[in-house]
């Protein structure tokens, strides 16, 4: 008897299973063919609205968008709070492009009336814009336009927009009196929502995968958002762009001051992360903003890979914690960053990547393998106990953008000082990194201002096996050099077995505290940095191809990096420390090479 009460138990439970899982339905939407009043079970009998959608979004449910088709929210959010459970996906042929889901206005082609001028008027019911899309193309506010009053009569540019917010028209300029504007998409605001929503917000969220969107628009501060307390979310081949001009295109953390809450196991993979930016909007009396993948107070274990990321106007990877202290917030931790390529693009003003925070808010992150290139401010490489290895970081130029700071480093270990404390960068790893074609230092170790007192939040950093290459003239302070360590970095750091190369093997290439400027040489024997500085070089790696060490170099930049894999592998997995490339690196005798790739 007992034994088949075992049995039915087991019988019993099995079915329960079975039936949870046949539960699971796959729903498809249709913007062109589709009606709410279809069962939505297949492609011939589509459901169509969104609304509809975010009600069958749980228990396991597939919601699977048209490709081709295109969902515009103006003033709404695809709000998933408090959902889990389910993925969110594409359907029909890859060709069609992505379903697009909107948080914008669509302006009607007809409706348009002849301002004079070639000046085009459109009313609409909106009290603000954050952006103007023509044809794909974003456009400048004259009211923020260097050198413009902000009239109607200043539109004279087809990249520019005039917003007259008294009578709510829009204005644009077409060079044309007879062919007025076509195809215009606004990210609008209103009295009642001065800042927008979000496209889609994940807040309470878990168990959720959404993949193969193209995602636009937004609210004033970003496109999509994961808020905590969420867990368990996959963002996967997606496309985000069309911001408005002062947001972040993915928002994952907590912007509140005083939550413990956080983001547990999230994964920001493939995408494409742009903020569709023209060079126009350079001229521009705002301080360019936004980020475009933002972890920020409140992450804990997650992935940032494979995406390409460019176009923003703050940063383009941020792992940041600096509102508030712990035990108030989280902080971010346990990030992989890997295998991205993040740059710049047309916009005047971006670091390619920002780790940093307050005492211990920003730790046990690895940033590895990432082509960070063709950006036009420094590279935060902060927080602490964080593992920087194998990256390349190449072409910062300093900023023609008006209002921001000139900081054409490679990356920067210089804390600076917020209302809630003095930020951080110890106990971290910079090893095997490329760091090419500065339009200032190649790496710089010091503090954000002299004000601040000295103190150990600069403290026990390795910076080993570096390569740092063609390190060009500081734009004002007219130095060149591959490493400068002020005098305000008091706590003790290690810099061994790096190459600073630019010109030639005996120019100088380092400063280091006191001792004005050093040869690579010389730095080794600098007496305040004992053996804390040794075996540096200053040899041509005689780069080929992508950074890849040429065949008739120094046999140090072969085989001369100091093995670490002893201490990687109390980070992560020996397997996992691997080059640019993905080869394994070399261990024992001899050593690794130097840089990015292993020779």
């Amino acid at each position: 008897m007992k034994n088949r009460m075992i049995i039915l138990f087991l019988l019993t439970a099995l079915t329960v299973s079975f039936q949870k899982v046949s539960a699971a339905t796959t729903y498809y939407f249709s913007q062109s063919l589709g009606a709410d009043a279809n069962s939505g079970t297949d492609s011939n009998h589509a459901k169509k609205s969104v609304s509809a959608a975010m009600a069958l979004m749980g228990s396991g449910n597939t919601i699977l968008f048209k490709r081709g088709d295109a969902w515009y929210l103006p003033l709404f959010s695809m709000d998933l709070t408090g959902k889990s459970n389910f993925t969110i996906d594409a359907y029909s042929s890859p060709s069609l492009g992505q379903p697009i889901i909107a948080g914008m206005s669509i302006l009607t082609n007809t409706s348009w009336v002849y301002d004079g001028s070639n000046r085009w008027r459109y009313a609409i019911s909106y009290d603000s814009i954050y952006r103007v899309v023509v044809n794909g193309g974003t456009k400048l506010n004259i009211k923020y336009e260097i050198g413009k009053t902000n009239i109607k009569t200043s539109l004279v540019n087809t990249s520019e927009y005039y917003f007259d917010t008294a009578a709510k028209n829009l204005y644009l300029y077409t060079g044309s009196a007879t062919v007025g504007p076509q195809n215009v998409e606004i990210v609008p605001a209103s009295i009642a929502n001065p800042t927008g929503f979000s496209t889609i917000l994940l807040s309470g969220t878990s168990g959720v995968t959404i993949k193969n969107l193209d995602i636009r628009g937004g609210s004033k501060w970003n496109i999509m958002a994961v808020y905590a307390p969420s867990s368990n979310i996959t963002i996967d081949h997606c496309t985000l762009e069309r911001a408005s001009s002062y947001a972040s295109g993915l928002l994952v953390g907590d912007t509140l001051k005083s939550s413990a809450n956080y983001v547990s196991n999230v994964n920001v993979t493939n995408n494409v992360v742009d903020k569709s930016f023209t060079s126009y909007e350079n001229n521009t009396t705002l301080f360019l903003a936004g980020d475009g993948i933002f972890f920020l107070n409140a992450v804990d274990t997650g992935k940032i890979t494979g995406n390409t990321v460019l176009d923003f106007g703050h940063v383009g990877i941020s792992l940041t914690s600096y509102y508030a202290v712990s035990p108030n917030i989280h902080g971010v931790h346990n990030v992989t960053v890997e295998q991205n390529d993040v740059s710049a693009g047309v916009s005047g003003y971006m670091h390619a990547l920002d780790v940093s925070g307050l005492p211990g808010l920003t730790t046990y992150n690895v940033i590895k393998r990432n082509n960070f290139h063709d950006y036009t401010t420094t590279c935060h490489l902060q927080g602490s106990n964080n593992l920087f290895f194998s990256n390349i970081f190449n072409g910062v130029v300093a900023t023609k953008q008006a209002n921001q700071s000139v900081q054409p480093y490679g990356g920067d270990m210089v804390p600076w000082r917020r209302p809630e404390g003095i930020m951080e960068a110890a106990d971290n790893w910079i090893l095997n990194n490329t760091f090419a074609n500065t339009g200032g230092y190649g790496l710089w170790v010091g503090w954000g201002d002299s004000a601040m007192p000295y103190n150990s939040n600069v403290t026990n950093i390795k910076i080993a096996n570096n390569i740092i290459y063609n390190f060009l003239d500081h734009p004002f302070l007219h130095d060149s050099l591959g490493l400068n360590v002020d005098t305000f970095a008091t706590g003790v750091n290690y810099y061994r077995n790096n190459d600073f190369y630019s010109s030639d093997s005996t120019s100088i290439c380092v400063r280091f505290k006191k001792y004005p400027y050093l040869t690579a040489s010389a730095f080794n024997s600098a007496l305040l940095c004992n053996t804390d500085c040794s075996n540096n070089t200053q040899s041509d790696p005689k780069f080929t191809g992508y950074f890849v060490l040429g065949t008739s170099i120094l046999s140090a930049l072969k085989n001369g990096g100091i093995d670490y894999s002893s201490f990687i592998s109390g980070y992560i997995p020996l397997s996992e420390f691997v080059d640019y490339l993905g080869n394994q690196w070399r261990t024992g005798t001899p050593g690794p090479s130097r840089g990015a790739i292993q020779q």
